[in-house]
């Protein structure tokens, strides 16, 4: 089976990098060689916007660096309208600290093989914040609302529809700790465009002090993509897990992190096994 790349799946492939922090970018572009996801040369790095040295304006309820990485997604966009290209349909963003598993570039052709012609934005990362909707389309979930911004996809139709949406200063006007990605996540409430995204996430986060949290990560994390867990409860990568959904919802649920090797596979369904859950995986 032949397999595409990222850079021939969009468009546009950028990638947000502050220009201070070489190591996040090297680390990235080691990971898409070593993983084979995507070209390189054929990337566009984007100058993040570093918001200690950009400062926000008084009504920013949130960090210096959630400042820098709204103003860092807000200017590519524009700066993507502005070159008012007709042959730009599609582009991939993805932030510095994405993490693509070995059998990514599977997973993700899989993926787009299967997404409904009528999407506006795909998530190959993320977080939900509430329980994504089935699809009749094979390993395809409907975006209910989901947070984080390290790898997703726009659509040219919702270009100005995204650009618009993120730049309502109402709605982050003393609101607090009110970041981009949260700010996203009323558009898939409001249903202002179609999202979707896979029924395991496929993108990562990898290890590493964060410039918008300050905070250094000891782990590779994704987050769970088939069940609602706790915003500060990250599965590690290659670790499987089990979590519940509320009341009314699939019962019991396993969720799971992508997963690499048969050691983790098993892994998993011996947790399946010792707590009479279901879905085993193959």
């Amino acid at each position: 089976m032949v397999l595409t790349k990222l850079t021939d799946l969009f468009d546009r492939v950028y990638v947000i990098n502050c220009p201070h922090r070489t190591d996040r970018l090297q680390a990235l572009e080691d990971n898409i060689k070593a993983t084979g996801v995507a070209d390189c040369s054929k990337m566009h790095v984007f100058a993040g916007v570093r918001g200690e040295l950009s400062p926000p304006p008084k009504y920013w309820g949130a960090s210096v660096g959630a400042w820098g990485c709204f103003q860092s997604h807000r200017r590519l966009v524009e700066d993507v309208l502005n070159e008012d290209n007709d042959s730009i349909d599609s582009i991939l963003i993805l932030e510095d600290d994405a993490y693509f598993p070995e059998d990514a570039l599977e997973r993700i052709n899989k993926f787009m093989q299967n997404v409904p012609d009528d999407w506006d934005q795909l998530y190959l990362g993320g977080q939900h914040t509430s329980n994504p909707k089935a699809t009749t389309n094979e390993g395809v979930l409907k975006v209910s609302t989901t947070s984080r911004l390290h790898a997703y996809a726009l659509r040219k139709k919702a270009f100005k529809k995204f650009y618009t949406h993120i730049n309502e200063a109402p709605d982050f006007i003393d609101a607090f700790d009110h970041h981009i990605d949260h700010q996203v996540e009323i558009a898939h409430k409001d249903g202002l465009w179609s999202a979707y995204c896979p029924e395991s996430w496929i993108v990562g986060q990898a290890a590493g002090k964060s410039d918008i949290m300050q905070e250094e990560s000891q782990a590779t994390r994704m987050w769970d993509a088939y069940t609602l867990i706790s915003p500060n409860d990250p599965v590690e990568v290659g670790k499987p897990s089990v979590s519940y959904e509320g009341d009314g919802a699939r019962s019991p649920a396993v969720s799971y992190a992508t997963y690499q090797g048969k050691d983790a596979v098993a892994a998993f369904n011996a947790i399946v096994a010792n707590q009479g859950l279901v879905d085993p995986l193959k």
